[in-house]
């Protein structure tokens, strides 16, 4: 798969500033730690003092998404099979009510790779009043996803078809080239 270079940079650039800010908040938190540990956790127990130490350290791994740069990976394949979940969401989850309560769907495919193995993938979870992709994805469709992007692509069938940005999740017409929305090329070959 060749990724073009204009979303080659979008994803360098995007793991950059997540492992920046990382870097950043860890050395601020050891330097803390250093300096002020022993005052502010010293009525705690030696078992306490260093778990409140190790989950200040991997606070930030986790916060700033570096689990998921480590986990994605750019794959292609055939879809075989579209599963659409529907589940109840809330836009307040720390509040118990049910104001802000709605249906969210969860989209996945079976992709089977050029080897042949099949593997489940997610491709969208969003509000189901929305109705996005829900139709989107057919069976026989290739489709690409490309490591630290948010969408899944469908390769087109003819010049004129819908191409969802991986970028941007914006549609715009195969013949076109670039993404109407943020000006990413859209087709990866």
């Amino acid at each position: 798969m060749t990724v073009p270079s204009d979303i080659r940079d979008y994803v360098r650039k995007k793991y950059t500033k997540q492992i920046v800010m990382c870097v950043a908040t860890e050395i601020l938190l050891i330097t803390y730690l250093l300096l002020f540990g022993k005052r502010t956790f010293s009525a705690f127990d030696t078992f306490s003092y260093v778990l409140i130490h190790v989950l200040l350290i991997v606070a930030p791994i986790a916060g700033f998404g570096i689990h998921t740069i480590l986990r994605d990976r750019s794959w292609r394949g055939t879809v075989t099979r579209v599963m659409v979940y529907t589940a109840t969401d809330n836009d307040y989850p720390y509040k118990n009510t049910t104001a802000g309560m709605h249906f969210k769907n969860h989209i996945y495919v079976f992709v089977e790779d050029e080897a042949g193995n099949v593997s489940r993938r997610k491709v969208y979870a969003g509000k189901a009043r929305e109705g996005r992709f829900i139709n989107t994805y057919q069976p026989g469709d290739v489709v690409t996803h490309v490591a630290g992007t948010g969408f899944v692509q469908i390769k087109p069938k003819r010049a004129a078809d819908p191409v969802i940005c991986v970028v941007c999740g914006a549609e715009s017409t195969a013949d076109s080239g670039i993404c109407r929305a943020c000006g990413h090329t859209l087709i990866i070959e």
